[in-house]
């Protein structure tokens, strides 16, 4: 197991500024997967940070690409 399927977005914080994708969301049942891969501890208090999402041009430097890591599972 990964993870769990659970409310990741705060649809009282999706607004105009929100990636399109987010935006379809606010009125629409937010649960999805969510999956994080940090260096270390987590940003969690940010203001590009929205309840799990990461709004801004580059990445945080500790927020690492998981997509080496899923395509290296074998399922």
């Amino acid at each position: 197991m990964i993870g769990h399927v659970g409310m990741v977005l705060n649809s009282k914080k999706i607004d105009g500024s929100c990636p399109l994708y987010i935006q379809n969301l606010k009125h629409k049942n937010p649960s999805m997967l969510h999956f994080e891969v940090w260096r270390s501890k987590p940003i969690t208090v940010h203001k590009n940070y929205l309840g799990g999402n990461w709004f801004a041009e580059e990445m945080p430097e500790n927020l690492i690409d998981p997509t080496g890591y899923l395509e290296q599972l074998d399922l």
